[in-house]
Order: C-alpha cells, then sequence, then structure tokens
C-alpha cells in the first residue's frame, strides 16, 4: 500500500509540474528555452503569478466543471471522449481558461486518471484531488523562487 502511495505521488508530481510548464508558458508566456530567459519571463509576471492561486485555480476549476464535462453518462468518471466533446462544443459558460484546463486536461489525461485505482477508464474526482495536492505544493515552491528572486531584485537597487 505505501509502494502504491509513492508510485501515486511521483505521477502527480510529474504531471504537476508538466502542466504547471505549460499553464506558463499559454497563460504568462514564459518560454522555457534556457534557464536565464525562463527567470526573466518569471521576473516579468512574477508578480500576477505569485498573486495567483494558478495549482488551486485548474482544480477548482476542474472541480467546478467536473458535473458538466462527465456528460454522458454521469458516472463520476470523466473519459477522453467527455473531454474531446466538452473542447469540441464548449458549453455557454465556459471561459478562456476554462478551455485551457480542458485541453491541459485532455494533453495529462493519462497521467492523471493513474493517480488513483477508483477511475478505471477515466479521471475520477479522488484524481483531481490527488492531483490538485501536487499542484499546490509545486505553485507553491514556485512561488517562494519568485518572491526570492525578487527579494534579490529590491536588496541590489
Amino acid at each position: 500500500m505505501a509502494d502504491e502511495s509513492g508510485n501515486q505521488q511521483k505521477a502527480a508530481d510529474k504531471a504537476s509540474k508538466e502542466w504547471l510548464r505549460d499553464y506558463l508558458s499559454q497563460i504568462y508566456g514564459v518560454s522555457f528555452e534556457n534557464e536565464t530567459k525562463m527567470k526573466e519571463d518569471l521576473k516579468k509576471s512574477g508578480q500576477h503569478i505569485t498573486q495567483n492561486v494558478i495549482a488551486d485555480d485548474f482544480a477548482y476549476r476542474l472541480l467546478a466543471r467536473f458535473n458538466d464535462i462527465d456528460a454522458n453518462p454521469s458516472d463520476g468518471i470523466i473519459t477522453i471522449t467527455e473531454i474531446e466533446n466538452a473542447i469540441a462544443k464548449p458549453q455557454l459558460h465556459l471561459d478562456k481558461k476554462d478551455v485551457l484546463m480542458l485541453q491541459l486536461l485532455r494533453k495529462y489525461f493519462f497521467s492523471i486518471k493513474e493517480l488513483s485505482s477508483d477511475g478505471g477508464n477515466g479521471v475520477s474526482r479522488k484524481d483531481v484531488e490527488y492531483l490538485s495536492k501536487s499542484l499546490s505544493q509545486a505553485c507553491t515552491s514556485l512561488r517562494a523562487l519568485i518572491e526570492k528572486e525578487f527579494e534579490a531584485k529590491e536588496n541590489r537597487k
């Protein structure tokens, strides 16, 4: 059981790091072509990133839209087909960040669905909870890194 929990944590950490990278690229325009450019871009958008609870935003959006996405059948599991349908025919109340959330969910679907054993062929609420916890940790680390960079910048003035 402890081994399964360790594997779930590793899978959640991998998915959250990849998701965070995509989110920062697409929402904040952070380039990961090299470390210098990445740090420069993070500094430019740092205040927005540290003030937004981006991990919670993703998990909150996914949980808030869970029933909308889990449409046919409404069985508590989101399948890749349901994600594709939600992207192809977004409901009126979905905004740009919701569509991005769906695209990222599709991209990392196979990683996310493995996080718990109750999802079968799809993503369950428990999978989202595992991912949310890992994302929160990754974003907390990112915020600390950015704040440290800002402190160093302020102290140089």
